[in-house]
């Protein structure tokens, strides 16, 4: 019976802390994909209550925002709101 219930309490565990899956970037942020062929990423991290989204290549390097733009909403789908979004070269 303790085997069992040692077995079942480390298997909890495992799967609780397990992250298959989930990619992350050079800053500890989750990756998401913006491309179909993996050539841009996005890498999502959040600091003092602020969203921050690093845009990467393929090789997880950053890359330098000209003529693209980022659009961000949150909220319900019935009533989605737009985020403020500003360029930070950092």
């Amino acid at each position: 019976m303790k085997t069992k219930l040692s077995l079942l309490v480390t298997l909890i565990t495992s799967l609780a802390f397990s992250h298959e899956g989930v990619e992350l970037g050079p800053n500890g942020g989750r990756i998401v994909e913006f491309s179909n062929n993996e050539t841009l990423h996005g890498e999502v991290t959040v600091k003092g209550g602020t969203i921050h989204i690093a845009v990467l290549g393929k090789d997880m390097k950053p890359v330098a925002m000209d003529k693209q733009s980022l659009t961000a909403t949150t909220g319900d789908r019935a009533k989605p709101v737009k985020l403020e979004v500003t360029k930070d070269a950092k």
